[in-house]
C-alpha cells in the first residue's frame, strides 16, 4: 500500500522534474518528518536539481550542491546505511533555463 512517506517522494520527484524545486525539497522533508534520517532520502534532497539564470547563479549552485553532498558524506553512520540510490530519481544535471529577449531571434 501506498503511504504518506511514498505519497511525498513522489511529488516531490515530480515537482522537481517540473523545475518546482523548492516545492519538492518541501515535500522531501515532509517525508523526512515521517521517517527520519532515511539515508536515500537525504540523499536525495541533496541531489535536488536547480534552475540555473546565469553563470554566476551556476558557480553558486554548484558550490551549494558541493557543500550539501560534503556534509553528508562527512556524516559517517548514513554512509553506512547506504545501500542504493536507484530506488529514487536521481537527475543528474542542473537545468539551464532560457530567459530570452528580442534580440535572440536567430537564436530561437
Amino acid at each position: 500500500p501506498t503511504t504518506a512517506f511514498d505519497v511525498h517522494i513522489s511529488l516531490g520527484i515530480l515537482l522537481e522534474d517540473s523545475g518546482a524545486r523548492e516545492s519538492a525539497i518541501m515535500h522531501f522533508r515532509k517525508a523526512l518528518t515521517l521517517v527520519p534520517n532515511d539515508t536515500s532520502l537525504l540523499f536525495r534532497e541533496a541531489l535536488t536539481v536547480p534552475a540555473v539564470l546565469s553563470h554566476d547563479n551556476a558557480s553558486f549552485e554548484r558550490s551549494a550542491l558541493d557543500f550539501r553532498i560534503n556534509s553528508l558524506l562527512a556524516d559517517a553512520p548514513h554512509l553506512s546505511k547506504l545501500q542504493r540510490l536507484d530506488q529514487l530519481s536521481c537527475p543528474g544535471t542542473f537545468y539551464v533555463v532560457y530567459l530570452g529577449g528580442r534580440t535572440d531571434a536567430r537564436l530561437m
